[in-house]
Formats: C-alpha cells, structure tokens, sequence
C-alpha cells in the first residue's frame, strides 16, 4: 500500500508501533492503507516509520525463528542471529492515520469473498478513461451476491449465496484495491468483518485491518446484454479446447487472434500469422445447431479456462458477429459474455 507517486514522501514508508506486546505494521497511499498485527514480547511501546524494502530482502536470508527489533536514535537495528541490518528512521509524526470506519459489521468466510472477486477480477478494464471499469462491481438480491468485472469486450459474473450478506447499494472496488484484497484473503482465510460506507470499504481480519477508498459513479447496466436465446449450443471438455487455443496463439497475430469454428461433431481452432505460418486443431464436441465460426481474442478465452472448475463447458451463440456465452456446465452461477472480433 506504499506510494511512490506522491507529494507526501512519509507515505513511501512504513509505519511499525508497539503496543502492550503487539507489534502493528501499516502502510497506506491514502486511497487504501493496512495494519498487520504481530504478537510479540516488548519492554516499552513506541513508534518508527522506516523503508521497509531492505527489511523484507533481509527477512528471506535469516534461519532463526525469532528476531529482535530496537531503536537506537534515527535507527531501527533488526538483529537475528548473528546477522545484524540498521535501518534509517524517520519522523513518524507526518504518517498519515488510517481511517477506521463506522458502520454495519458484515460476517463473511475469506474464502468465499475471495472465490467471488477471483472469478472476475480478470476482465476489468485497465483504462482510466472509464474509471468505473477498472473495478469490480458488487451487489446484492435476495441473499445472493453479484460480483462483476468488464472492459466492454468481455463481461465475467459470478453469483454466490451468502446468507444475511447484504448491501445498501452496489459498490465499485478499483482494481488495484482487488489485487490487495485478494492477497490479503489467500494469506490469512477465516472469518472476515466488512464493513461499507458510501466512499470506503474495509475488512477486519484477527491478524489485520484493510480499508480502500471504492471508486463513485454508475456501472453499465450490463444485464440487458446478457443474450436469452441461443442459435449454436456447443459443449465440450476444458483441458482440450484450453489446450488447442494455447497451441493455436503460438502462431496468433498482432491482436491475438484464434478461429472457432462449430460444425457437426468438432470445433476446429486455426490461427494464422503471415510472418510465421499457421496452425489448426480439432477438438470433440457436442453441437446442436447452424456451423458457425467466432474470430475470438485467445487471451480472453484462455482467462477464463483457468477459473472454470468443472471439466466441461458451454459455448452459447446467436451468430459470428454477436456476443457469445461460456458457461461452467452443471454450473450456473457463473457466466462469461465474449464479444467476437471484427476484423
């Protein structure tokens, strides 16, 4: 949560107090900020802010289990075994606070809020144009959870019950905050309180305290996209159409394209690049309907293959030119709407 890019140059530093034997680290960049708390054995509180980089490099060399920390004037002295490193300190005064918030406490599994922003995270968009594209959306109806992601040629949604989880009105995670949130869940599952504001969200963890900012606007009204009917039905094994697309984008063009073409009994996966020459797999699959060929981005298939859990998918279609939809099968809570190439 160090920030680089700043006229505060405290916050490209860490804050580490002590208090009644427990160690607290924090770091912030304003936008979002995280105490991590550590049990330890101390003989006086205090408070330094140091650049905690050359610690963390020195940290992965040590063998001791156990390290001690002192302050000596405008230094932090980390002593573990033989090995010794001192630290420049600096004035701590000027280190922001991180804002607690007030609010509904809201129980929720680690695991869960982590399976959900996983499954979509993915497919936000990296452009600042449309900030609200660079999040993740949240929401929730009649006790199930709705996580979103877009960058308008792909849209991931994951559905997941949670019982008495529920929201006042949606929320919009930036993307960067995701990433955070998702360490944070994979390091240390269990039981999590969150809490939402109208400008911030944070997470009370045992072990650590997270809050970001969440970013104010409206999200694309994307249910009305979401095709209802079908023209093509094509269902086949993951490993084998992952397979064919990542041999195929070996020899993919500039923009990353593959050819899916649905006909009788098999998918045929062909790319083509001028400079280097081309390449076509046929996979078996189950089809029902006209043959029809997607020019697809790979990369955008091969995102989502990695998150699909079962062993068998669908492809939903209604022509080369309009939206198709992946689906787990024997999974519904789970959908991916990919927006066919042009060119």
């Amino acid at each position: 949560c160090t920030s680089k890019n700043t006229n505060l140059d405290v916050l490209q530093y860490t804050k580490m107090y002590v208090e009644k034997n427990k160690l607290y680290i924090q770091a912030t960049d304003l936008s979002s900020g995280i105490s991590l708390s550590i049990d330890c054995i101390s003989k006086e509180d205090g408070v330094v802010v140091f650049d905690a980089k050359p610690i963390s490099q020195f940290l992965g060399f040590i063998t001791d289990e156990h390290i001690t920390i002192t302050s000596q004037d405008t230094l932090l002295v980390f002593t573990s075994g033989k090995q010794k490193i001192s630290i420049k300190t600096f004035n701590h005064e000027d280190y922001p606070n991180i804002p607690k918030l007030d609010g509904l406490f809201q129980t929720v599994s680690s695991e869960i809020l982590l399976q959900g922003l996983e499954s979509v995270s993915y497919a936000v968009s990296y452009s600042d144009i449309k900030p609200e594209l660079n999040t993740v959306y949240i929401n929730t109806r009649e006790n199930t959870t709705y996580f979103v992601a877009t960058d308008t040629f792909r849209l991931a949604e994951k559905k997941i019950q949670i019982p008495h989880f529920e929201l006042e009105s949606p929320v919009c995670i930036p993307q960067k905050s995701v990433e955070q949130i998702q360490t944070l869940l994979t390091i240390y599952p269990g039981i999590i309180s969150v809490c939402f504001s109208e400008s911030q969200i944070s997470i009370t963890h045992p072990l650590y305290y997270y809050t970001t900012r969440i970013v104010q606007g409206s999200y694309p009204q994307y249910e009305q996209i979401i095709p209802k009917t079908e023209e093509t039905s094509v269902i086949t094994l993951v490993s084998d159409i992952q397979k064919a697309i990542k041999s195929a984008s070996i020899f993919s063009d500039a923009i990353n394209q593959v050819l899916l073409t649905f006909e009788k009994e098999s998918i045929t996966v062909f790319s083509e690049n001028t400079l280097t020459g081309s390449q076509s797999t046929v996979v078996d699959a189950k089809i029902t309907g006209p043959t029809l060929t997607l020019k697809c981005n790979a990369r955008y298939l091969l995102d989502v293959f990695s998150h699909i859990k079962t062993d068998t998918i669908s492809f939903s279609c209604n022509g080369s030119t309009k939206a198709f939809v992946i689906r787990p099968v024997s999974d519904q809570s789970f959908l991916y709407l990919v927006m066919p190439m042009s060119k």
